[in-house]
């Protein structure tokens, strides 16, 4: 859509550009999404940044080309107004409701309870020292839930006991250690988060759960999009993260089974992680694709876990680096649209094919870059990739 600069900024030749070609481009999008914010249909992901401040080292070209300072034209003539701007008519998070000019409705409280209690932000703090981010950016991290609540981006798949309603997601966790609970979800997004059943709870809805093994307890929705934090409070260091570790069947307990059916032996005995030699991180990588999906080649997945997608990685010796999606409902939502362009050989196999718009749960990809450092295309925990780089060279 913004043709004219916009291989200037973010191209491969990005670094070769002057600081006017990234101002100009800067200022071209803002003014863009200014006027649609105006208009009351505003854009969605119109344009990524990073503050120079975090630094630049290990960065691809692209990456740098995005990371600006707060003396930069870009910033000063684009990002500080516009920060403005969307402060003064109260944008929203999670992108709800951004262009009409009233605030949206308070929620309304669940009939079955209340909970308000002051927390401190501290971690958005330490970021702020680094560049001033604009407030409407301002979304909860799970680390400010606090020690001990065991938080990631994203819904738990256990069913809600009791919602009660919380200023901020450290005000839930603590409800629930209070109330006894096992786990909880905080919904933070201004126009409500959609439920398990599918239905819209209002901001500041706390759920109460007591999954039957809080110690994994897998979303079933993921990303700062969704709107929700989730925590085991209590399970402590048997905590098992579920990006890393998934059930691979045992017992009575299958690969396919609901975690909560499961008896806490044997979905312990189940579950299997990628071990330190995997280097396992909440990332998606790049790479040369050498396998796009290795289940699709078979009938029966052989791959169930991440443990299972690296072990594959280093069973092939040009695999470099391998990703894997541990997301029961999938993964990105580009499926449909990489495959209609993919070239031969790095699509599918004869079983295997997207998971509606998404990339299929449990998809492995093997990827290699002998020539040099893998790059990222996603990484945090507000995305569902797991990816591992096991050779690379210096």
């Amino acid at each position: 859509m913004l043709e004219e600069f916009g291989k200037a900024v973010g191209g491969e030749a990005a670094s070769d550009q002057t600081e006017t070609d990234r101002s100009k481009w800067f200022n071209q999008t803002y003014s863009r999404v200014r006027a649609s914010v105006e208009n009351g249909e505003p854009l969605r992901g119109v344009l990524f940044w990073r503050w120079g401040a975090i630094g630049n080292g290990g960065l691809s070209e692209f990456d740098k080309s995005a990371s600006i300072t707060t003396d930069s034209a870009a910033f000063q003539n684009s990002v500080k107004p516009f920060s403005s701007f969307a402060g003064d008519r109260k944008v929203n998070l999670c992108g709800g409701n951004a262009g009409r000019k009233a605030s949206p409705p308070a929620p309304t409280k669940p009939a079955n309870g209340s909970v308000a209690t002051a927390s401190v932000n501290s971690r958005r703090r330490r970021l702020a020292a680094s560049g001033p981010g604009p407030s409407f950016f301002a979304i909860p991290t799970p680390e400010d839930a606090g020690s001990g609540c065991n938080a990631a981006y994203g819904r738990s798949s256990s069913a809600a006991v009791k919602t009660v309603t919380a200023n901020t997601v450290a005000d839930c966790c603590r409800a629930a250690k209070s109330a006894g609970y096992s786990a909880w979800s905080f919904c933070y997004c201004d126009n409500g988060c959609t439920d398990a059943g599918n239905a819209t709870v209002a901001k500041g809805s706390c759920q109460f759960k007591s999954p039957a093994n809080p110690f994994y307890s897998p979303a079933d929705a993921m990303g700062t999009g969704v709107g929700w934090i989730s925590g085991a409070p209590g399970a402590g260091a048997s905590y098992v993260e579920p990006w890393k570790c998934q059930p691979a069947g045992h017992g009575s307990c299958s690969a396919d089974a609901e975690p909560a059916t499961c008896s806490p032996a044997d979905l312990k005995a189940s579950i299997k992680c990628a071990g330190d030699d995997c280097k396992a991180k909440q990332v998606n990588v790049d790479g040369n694709l050498l396998v796009f999906d290795i289940n699709s080649a078979t009938k029966e997945p052989t791959i169930l876990t991440a443990a299972d997608c690296c072990a594959a990685c280093r069973n092939n010796a040009e695999c470099t680096a391998w990703t894997f999606c541990p997301l029961k409902k999938g993964c990105a939502k580009d499926c449909k649209a990489y495959i209609a362009q993919a070239s031969p050989g790095k699509g599918f196999g004869p079983y295997g094919s997207c998971q509606g718009d998404a990339f299929p749960f449990r998809a492995c990809s093997l990827k290699a870059m002998p020539m040099g450092k893998h790059t990222t295309t996603a990484s945090g925990p507000h995305q569902p990739w797991v990816s591992g780089v096991i050779r690379e060279e210096k």
